[in-house]
């Protein structure tokens, strides 16, 4: 099966400036710390092992997450900051906003 190659680009942002200005900036205490986000990191390494890990160089746990699908004219189709640690991000939303329900994207 010849799947379409994805037109995408990742951007890493060292400084964190171009992630405040699409609003992920530095979280607050409730955020990272909120107890529900306690409980679901112990669900997640009892029912998948996973029990987190060191954060990544450049990384900062205190770093509010996000995502969006941006299409070739610059339009924001998909996405926004997580309201919590323990979001997880749909990216299969993302490309739906993009792709829609071509054949062969999933």
């Amino acid at each position: 099966m010849n799947l379409p190659t994805p037109n995408m680009t990742v951007t890493i942002d060292q400084d964190r400036s171009l992630y405040a200005l699409w609003g992920l900036g530095i979280s607050n205490w409730g955020h990272v710390l909120n107890p529900r986000n306690g409980y679901n990191q112990i669900l997640l390494g009892k029912n998948q092992g996973v029990w987190g890990g060191q954060v990544g160089e450049g990384g900062c746990r205190w770093q509010v997450g996000g995502a969006w699908a941006v299409d070739g004219s610059g339009v924001v189709k998909w996405g926004g900051a997580m309201g919590s640690v323990d979001e997880e991000i749909a990216f299969e939303e993302g490309v739906r906003a993009l792709m829609g329900d071509r054949p062969g994207v999933f």
